[in-house]
C-alpha cells in the first residue's frame, strides 16, 4: 500500500532557462538520461506545492533584491 501512494506522488525540481530567466518545474522522472542536477537545475526536490512555493519565494527575493540595489 505504501509502495503505491509513493508512485502516485510525482517529486519536483526548479529548472532555469537561461535564455528567458524563468524558472520552471519540472517532474524528476520526466528528467531526460544524462541531465545533470546542479547545471541550471537545483538539487532540492519536493512536491509540486512544494517546489512552487519555492519558486514564488525565489522570484520575490530577487524582486527584493533588484529594489534594493537597482
Amino acid at each position: 500500500m505504501e509502495q503505491e501512494q509513493k508512485e502516485k506522488i510525482s517529486e519536483y525540481g526548479l529548472k532555469i532557462d537561461l535564455h528567458s530567466g524563468e524558472l520552471e518545474l519540472f517532474d524528476v522522472k520526466e528528467t531526460p538520461i544524462g541531465w545533470s542536477f546542479g547545471q541550471y537545475v537545483s538539487h532540492r526536490t519536493g512536491s509540486q506545492q512544494e517546489m512552487e512555493l519555492l519558486r514564488r519565494n525565489l522570484i520575490q527575493n530577487n524582486l527584493k533584491t533588484l529594489l534594493r540595489h537597482g
